[in-house]
């Protein structure tokens, strides 16, 4: 997690730009994603037009490229898409999951909060211990099972849930790390600038059809 990762001058562009979209009723239908997501959440896809064209507009600051080269190693990756994550609320737990299961390296999230987020909006919840177990044999089915190996691996401590992240703030995270967004009881929307980003065979991997 990079607090002030983003940068200032970007960010104000990026937010003119989504309140700009959310005006355009019909482009904004259009690209609104309400059936991926579940407990409460939606996304809407940004279009690959200005400014969204722009690195540090998506996130993607030179802080921010400079740990995902480091983390690809020198692989090719890219843009996979960008969206804006809305939480509303009132909006319940998610469950435990990875964006990519099983699959270490081929993709990452950039999130970058576009509002200061306290523990009741629900920030997301991490469980890092889960990245050196990524096969799907390791994992069991049930869900009850698979909850009590990441408690028994100290993966639900209170550490992992970020008080406060202030608006900037980017955090940087392998798709197949299971993460889960807490409950907003806020009365807020909670908003994120997504951006989603693989290695060069990913979208292989993934399987698109």
């Amino acid at each position: 997690q990079l607090p002030g990762g983003a940068e200032a001058g970007a960010l104000r562009r990026a937010e003119r730009a989504v309140a700009s979209l959310r005006t355009k009723k019909k482009a904004y239908r259009a690209l609104l994603d309400e059936e991926q997501l579940h407990d409460g959440r939606y996304q809407v896809y940004l279009p690959f037009a200005e400014p969204f064209t722009s690195a540090p507009v998506l996130g993607a600051s030179g802080l921010v490229l400079a740990v995902l080269e480091d983390y690809f190693g020198g692989a090719d990756f890219g843009i996979d898409h960008a969206t804006v994550l809305t939480a509303g609320s009132p909006s319940g737990n998610q469950s435990l999951h990875p964006d990519v299961p099983y699959f270490k390296a081929l993709a990452v999230s950039v999130h970058t909060a576009l509002q200061d987020i306290s523990e009741d909006m629900g920030p997301t919840y991490f469980c890092p211990c889960t990245g050196e177990a990524l096969v799907r044999e390791r994992w069991p089915a049930s869900a009850a099972i698979k909850m009590a190996l990441l408690k028994r691996g100290e993966c639900l401590g209170a550490a992992l849930r970020p008080r406060h992240v202030a608006k900037g703030t980017v955090t940087i995270y392998d798709g197949a790390m299971f993460h889960k967004g807490l409950e907003n009881g806020s009365g807020r929307e909670r908003h994120i600038l997504k951006l989603e980003v693989g290695a060069a065979d990913f979208p292989r991997r993934r399987n698109y059809v």
